[in-house]
């Protein structure tokens, strides 16, 4: 009888099955555990999980989303629409294009949210880096074809196009996605679930140092573009001017906070483990989003040229060039982007685990 009446309690398999695929995988452990402790019946546990899951996946969203990210990663989605056919050329097809880049996002997010915490498998990430080329190609083409039947593209570049670029646009990135997953595989593990407190302050120094290397390359970087975009904007004439000096201004802001305040803090004197071990979780995230908007800044340039070329000329009026080199080129380094992002990711996630878990090593 007790066993029957507990039986009673637990929500039908198939149902569970269904409500655990729609919690985000980062949170689906407790909560589904939660609600199967909730469960009365059915409809009550219906009503519960559709009560839960969207809150759940807000308060996701809200950690792990990073408000610079999503505005270029919106400005690229915006820019590849209005420079495409896929809207109309008009304030009409603008605002179509605003709408239809805030969904990609919503999408996006979505996506980010459930695709877990750990990197994609090896097949996973071949067949998506082989599906985007292949979109992007097919995107390619299409106008191509259409550039050409207007008699726009000379035979000679059409034929460039065709037999030189597109055959090789897929294996070369195939390649470099298949050669990042292979440097994760080989990668050795620094960090152990029993380390004593000298081992962990070891490792948080090395980082450090990676840390400050990669931080001065990247602000003379960043310093060095805003400088010549400025020498640029102050001596040519350039189209979108306040957008212009709002690339120099973030590139500028952004290479003085990796100098200022980018590298990794030092450990207290007397910090003891669960101290060390907080410390390095929190500094892995926040150089983690940091690195993110300085990889999306680098495609930035390239979306500026888009949107500063559709915003003084009519769609048919733009050079072939900017069709058949720069658009797709820029979403071929968006996409690249985005897969480190994403590898880095699952790697800060597998650190912050590891450091979750750790223990002190016990004493000889």
């Amino acid at each position: 009888m007790e066993a029957h009446s507990a039986e009673l309690k637990c929500p039908p398999e198939r149902l569970e099955w269904l409500v655990q695929i729609l919690i985000p995988p980062a949170s689906r452990e407790a909560v589904a555990g939660d609600l199967r402790e909730l469960y009365r019946s059915p409809p009550q546990y219906i009503a519960m999980a559709a009560r839960t899951i969207p809150f759940v996946l807000i308060s996701h969203i809200r950690r792990t989303a990073n408000p610079p990210v999503l505005a270029i990663q919106g400005f690229f989605l915006f820019c590849c629409l209005v420079a495409t056919s896929l809207v109309p050329a008009s304030p009409t097809g603008r605002v179509l294009a605003i709408f239809l880049s805030v969904l990609l996002l919503i999408a996006m997010l979505l996506a980010d949210a459930y695709q877990g915490q750990s990197p994609p498998s090896p097949k996973r990430a071949i067949m998506e880096t082989i599906i985007v080329t292949a979109s992007v190609v097919a995107f390619v083409l299409r106008e191509l074809f259409s550039l050409r039947a207007a008699h726009r593209i000379p035979d000679g570049q059409f034929g460039l196009f065709m037999w030189a670029i597109v055959p090789f646009t897929m294996p070369v990135l195939s390649g470099l996605r298949a050669m990042m997953v292979l440097a994760r595989e080989r990668r050795g593990q620094l960090l152990f679930e029993l380390m004593d407190p000298s081992e962990l302050k070891s490792q948080y120094r090395q980082f450090q140092a990676q840390i400050r290397l990669r931080n001065w390359i990247q602000s003379l970087l960043l310093l060095g573009s805003s400088a010549g975009f400025a020498y640029l904007c102050a001596t040519r004439t350039v189209p979108v001017a306040a957008l212009a000096w709002s690339l120099v201004s973030i590139y500028a802001a952004v290479g003085a906070y990796l100098l200022i305040n980018g590298a990794a803090p030092r450990l207290p004197d007397r910090a003891d483990f669960l101290s060390l071990r907080s410390i390095f979780q929190s500094e892995l995230l926040r150089q983690h989003e940091i690195r993110r908007v300085v990889l999306w800044l680098w495609p930035t340039p390239l979306l500026f040229s888009i949107f500063a070329a559709m915003a003084v000329r009519q769609r048919s009026d733009i050079e072939p060039v900017l069709m058949l080199y720069v658009l797709p080129v820029t979403m071929l380094l968006c996409f690249f982007v985005a897969i480190l992002n994403r590898e880095r990711n699952g790697q800060i996630r597998e650190k912050i685990g590891i450091l979750a878990r750790m223990r002190l090593r016990p004493g000889p």
